[in-house]
């Protein structure tokens, strides 16, 4: 290839000593002879865009590819989050299942307590192990006690019953 470079030089151009390193550099790159070649046949300007031409078609096809790695590294991206979500809606579905029936499994635990406490306070009565009127009175005492304290729990909130707020009598509200 070089005696083609030497040729064009013998043919009424001489090569500098650059353009003959360029040359030699060519040859290392590799697609780029043919176009060096143009440039000592057509003339200066028209080898530069050529040149030109060749470098943009070039950044076109790098564009192209990387814009092509781009979108498959976006939907691998995306397939991958998908995925995920799925897994942890797998898991989700899981942990409620076990929640829901721990939930069942509570619910009937209470049941068993209660029902075993009636057992047993029906077996203690029909043993006669306590007196029903002594204990009836007991639970209309304990009654009475808590309809008081609850009825003296106007205020839900025990910070606001502190406040001294100023008391409204009926005379002094505008009734239309």
């Amino acid at each position: 290839m070089a005696h083609r470079f030497y040729a064009v030089a013998n043919a009424g151009r001489h090569l500098s000593e650059q353009e003959v390193k360029t040359l030699n550099r060519s040859k290392v790159h590799g697609g780029f002879d043919e176009l060096l070649c143009r440039r000592f046949f057509i003339g200066d300007d028209q080898a530069v865009e050529a040149t030109s031409v060749a470098y943009r078609e070039r950044l076109i096809r790098a564009t192209q590819e990387i814009e092509g790695r781009d979108a498959a590294a976006r939907k691998e991206h995306n397939l991958a989050c998908r995925s995920l979500a799925r897994e942890y809606d797998a898991v989700l579905a899981v942990v409620k299942d076990k929640l829901q029936k721990k939930k069942k499994e509570t619910a009937a635990e209470i049941h068993l307590q209660e029902m075993r406490a009636r057992i047993e306070a029906l077996t203690e009565y029909i043993e006669g192990g306590f007196e029903l009127e002594e204990e009836l009175e007991r639970l209309r005492d304990r009654e009475i006690s808590l309809d008081l304290d609850y009825g003296l729990g106007s205020v839900s909130d025990p910070s606001l019953s502190r406040l001294e707020l100023p008391e409204v009598f009926g005379d002094s509200v505008d009734q239309e």
